[in-house]
């Protein structure tokens, strides 16, 4: 019975859209049961979310393939509503609306759909469609009125000119030979008087002579077409000369052509002898189906044109049209929309068409915040006039404009909460300037309910989108707040903005709270706009409430500082007293840490100082002696060198000893230096670390490094060779290191990639944004720290981890220290260690450090006093411990000490 009820139902839903399409007569429909289920599938699939590209195209092809016409049509309107189409979606939307022509009416619907399609993507074919839709359904061109005729030529001018498609260079030459055949068929009509057909011949004559003076890539083919037409005509008209300054007096054929056309036609053929090789890239990296090769192509070619570098001057048109090339073949590349923008913002300086371009860009990439701040900037720079009183005004019209692009970019998802905090600034910036607009200014309260309707819309879409995110800059808090000040001449705007600063200490589920700088600005903020007599108990009761809180690294002891600094000049004795009772003894705890700390820093850097330096022969053969392999391999020799040795019997003393002697010249392991290397013996707490000993950095490690790109967001089955493969048309590629979890075995989206010149890197650079499995990736100059590498650690007390900025790899058996404080020998090195050295410490916690909370250690706490285990052990035992040496104490021995001590003991 259920089976029956589906069928029913399938039947029922075939006769529902079969009566959609039997307006025109046709007849019942037949829908197969796979096809029926597959469009109930995707109608289903589009109501829950109608912004799934590849659902619509699906849609669309089925719909297709069952003929059902006006169920098509709505599909595709819904889904050119949302999203740009194709050239073959707009081909195959327009030829199937050309095979239902019932009648005169539909033929205006046609001509919009026409110019439609020209508004989404570049398209001589959807030009030459529509060319040919005028001529062959336009009545009054079919009657070759002169009204007909003129449109017809207007249609064509249009075409050549739209975004430059007639200077294409391979596939402008379609629609020039239309146009140039659409003139020689009217020249050819018959019952024509002579001046009419001399007319209409000087027309095509003026067609040939403009085309030939663009650089098309069958420019020889059309001068022969051109002078055989000239040819024709002078024996048409009987050998008179035709008009124009001619060449000689002979028969030659190329003596019809004037100088003037000789010179612009030679000038063409020059400069698309230059712009060949680009076109043969984009044909060459089209055919290899390599993306980030044929969007390289595109790059150098815009840059030719911009550079204008070619021999006939560079044109905006050539630029926009590469710009329109390249948009077209990809869409959803966001800079290259931003970057065409602002070519015809800045450079061409028309408003109307940037914002066009970026009306545009935002159809193809709406989760870019980019492209929304560029157009709202734009729009207020469009609507703004300047008042005889000399006050700035922006119309109504321009002002919901502004609002309104706001407003869509907070209901999309954009791909990153800072995207979200630029589109914001543009909104906050505009308002900030009607203060003195004449719309705004009548009513101050209004003005400043905006902005704080802006912040809180800003705060709750990045909370929804982003719920662990928090500004640390907090840009966006202290200009809303500030800004409500301003706007304000009364204390409600103090309150609004200490309201947005309670917001901001809420931000990342509390993060934002553990921050001195969010604290310090806010106290900032009340000092600056609070009336004199109570500002100071209100800034007074914020420092209570946060002295004591969890900060990152030293925030707590900038707070305490900040409130004594606060209290001596502001407040009274008792005020000092009273803070510095509450505040002094943190200041204790956190500053005497932080000695105890830097010291195990210098001692570490010490230890690291005091090391001997292997040379490269010395470090391999110390790696060879712990080496299993390499010793089995040592022991396989010598037997069978004893083998042999058995098997002479004992004669042939000469070769007996070239077998003794030749371990003595291939031993992997004699070391010829002066004096050994020194190695500590082994014990249960000790290991040779100088096998794990590597090259100084080289030379040229600056040099590497500028030539090194940063590649993030990357797909999850990324790999070295995937990711060569995608940048190797940038250029020569010397090394790929991809981020690897070594707990999980997978990259973690990230990857490093050195090119063998800055040109390579900047074309990769010029990657950023683009498109890969669905991953928009983040391409730029990789910019590690600019102190370069630490050296490498100790040779005592295990293995020391990577150091930091300064200090390097340090000895002993402690975790990693990148780039400041040691920790039980652990890497050491930086900021602190610095400030010990010249006899003050930096606590400020501004100081740069790798895995630290802004200069202090990752588990830094506030209140009581923390001394890590390497800070307490005496600085005599530093050379035992891997916590390096200083002062007084005893240097670490090496081998040769350890000989003569031996050698004294027995003496």
């Amino acid at each position: 019975m259920a089976d029956d009820e589906s069928m029913r139902d399938d039947d029922d839903a075939i006769s529902t859209y079969s009566s959609d399409d039997d307006s025109d007569s046709q007849g019942l429909v037949e829908v197969s049961e796979a096809d029926m289920n597959l469009i109930i599938q995707l109608e289903a699939k589009l109501e829950e979310d109608p912004s799934i590209y590849d659902a619509y195209v699906q849609f669309i092809d089925v719909l297709r393939r069952c003929k059902m016409m006006e169920r098509l049509r709505e599909v595709r309107r819904a889904m050119h509503e949302r999203f740009p189409l194709s050239e073959s979606l707009w081909l195959d939307w327009i030829t199937d609306e050309l095979e239902s022509i019932s009648g005169e009416e539909d033929i205006p619907k046609i001509e919009d759909l026409l110019d439609s399609a020209q508004n989404d993507y570049l398209s001589i074919a959807l030009w030459i469609q529509k060319l040919e839709f005028v001529s062959n359904f336009s009545p009054e061109v079919q009657a070759g009125t002169p009204k007909g005729l003129q449109r017809m030529r207007d249609a064509a001018e249009e075409a050549l000119s739209y975004h430059g498609a007639g200077l294409h260079c391979t596939e402008g030459s379609k629609l020039w030979d239309w146009y140039v055949n659409f003139e020689r068929s009217q020249e050819s009509k018959e019952g024509m008087t002579p001046e009419e057909r001399e007319e209409a011949a000087e027309r095509v004559r003026k067609l040939y002579r403009r085309r030939l003076a663009v650089p098309l890539h069958d420019g020889e083919e059309t001068m022969k077409v051109y002078i055989a037409w000239e040819k024709e005509r002078k024996i048409s008209t009987s050998g008179t000369a035709m008009e124009g300054d001619i060449e000689g007096e002979d028969t030659d054929d190329s003596s019809l052509v004037p100088k003037q056309v000789k010179r612009s036609f030679d000038f063409a053929r020059r400069a698309y002898e230059l712009r060949k090789p680009f076109e043969e890239a984009l044909v060459t990296s089209g055919a290899s189906n390599n993306p980030a090769e044929l969007l390289s192509a595109f790059m150098s070619y815009i840059k030719l044109e911009e550079d204008g570098t070619a021999e006939d001057s560079t044109t905006f048109s050539r630029v926009e049209l590469m710009y329109e090339r390249a948009v077209a073949a990809f869409p959803v590349t966001s800079f290259l929309w931003l970057q065409y923008g602002r070519y015809i913002e800045v450079v061409v300086q028309s408003s109307l068409a940037a914002e066009r371009i970026y009306a545009r860009g935002l159809r193809n990439c709406p989760w870019v915040g980019e492209l929304y701040e560029r157009m709202m900037r734009l729009v207020e720079r469009t609507g703004t006039s300047i008042t005889e009183g000399g006050f700035t005004c922006v119309s109504p019209e321009f002002e919901e404009r502004h609002e309104a692009i706001f407003n869509k970019a907070m209901t999309v998802t954009l791909i990153s909460p800072e995207d979200y905090i630029l589109v914001g600034l543009a909104r906050l910036d505009f308002l900030r300037r009607q203060r003195h607009v004449n719309i705004c200014s009548r009513d101050e309260s209004a003005l400043l309910d905006r902005v704080c309707s802006v912040y809180s819309i800003l705060k709750s879409t990045i909370q929804e989108k982003f719920p662990d995110f928090y500004d640390p800059s907090f840009q966006l808090a202290e200009y809303s707040a500030t800004l409500g000040v301003k706007l304000s001449r009364n204390n409600e705007g103090i309150e609004a903005g200490r309201k947005i600063w309670e917001d901001a200490l809420k931000a990342g589920h509390g993060a934002a709270a553990k921050s001195a700088p969010v604290w310090l600005k806010y106290i900032e903020f009340l000092k600056s706009h609070l009336p004199r007599g109570s500002f100071v108990q209100g800034i007074r009761d914020l420092f209570k409430r946060c002295h004591a809180r969890e900060m990152d690294g030293y925030g707590q002891l900038e707070i305490c500082n900040a409130w004594l600094k606060f209290e001596r000049e502001e407040g009274s004795a008792n005020d000092y007293f009273n803070a510095w009772c509450v505040a002094g003894p943190i200041i204790a705890h956190a500053t005497a840490a932080a000695l105890q700390t830097g010291y195990a820093a210098a001692g570490a850097a010490e230890a690291v100082k005091a090391q001997p330096v292997l040379s490269k022969e010395e470090a391999k053969a110390l790696r060879q002696q712990k080496d299993p392999n390499f010793l089995k391999k040592k022991r396989k020799i010598e037997q069978t060198q004893h083998q042999n040795n058995k098997t002479d019997g004992g004669g042939g003393g000469a070769k007996r000893s070239k077998i003794e002697k030749a371990p003595e010249k291939t031993q992997p392991d004699a070391i010829t230096t002066s004096e050994p290397p020194a190695i500590v013996p082994k014990d249960n707490n000790t290991t040779i670390n100088a096998a794990d000993t590597k090259e100084a950095p080289s030379k040229d490690f600056a040099a590497r490094r500028a030539l090194t790109a940063f590649i993030k967001h990357l797909p999850e089955d990324a790999t070295e060779d995937s990711l060569r493969e995608l940048f190797s048309p940038c250029g020569v590629i010397n090394h790929v290191k991809l981020g690897i979890d070594h707990a999980t075995g997978r990259h973690k989206g990230f990857a490093y990639i050195e090119f063998a010149s800055s040109e390579s890197l900047e074309a990769a650079c010029k990657l950023n944004g683009t498109s890969v499995d669905d991953k928009i990736l983040f391409v730029a100059p990789s910019n590690p720290p600019a102190d370069g590498p630490g050296g490498r650690g100790g040779v005592v007390s295990g293995r020391g981890d990577r150091g930091g900025r300064a200090g390097g790899r340090g000895g002993g058996r402690g975790g990693r220290g990148r780039g400041g404080i040691a920790y039980s020998g652990g890497g050491g090195g930086g900021q602190v260690a610095k400030a010990t050295q010249r006899g003050h410490l930096d606590i400020s916690g501004s100081g740069e450090s790798g895995n630290t909370n802004n200069g202090a250690p990752a588990n830094f706490k506030p209140v009581v006093g923390f001394v890590p285990r390497a800070a307490a052990i005496p600085k005599k035992s530093f050379a035992k411990s891997g916590g390096g040496g200083g002062g007084d104490e005893e240097p670490i021995k090496s081998n040769a000490d350890f000989r003569k001590m031996l050698l004294e003991k027995k003496s």
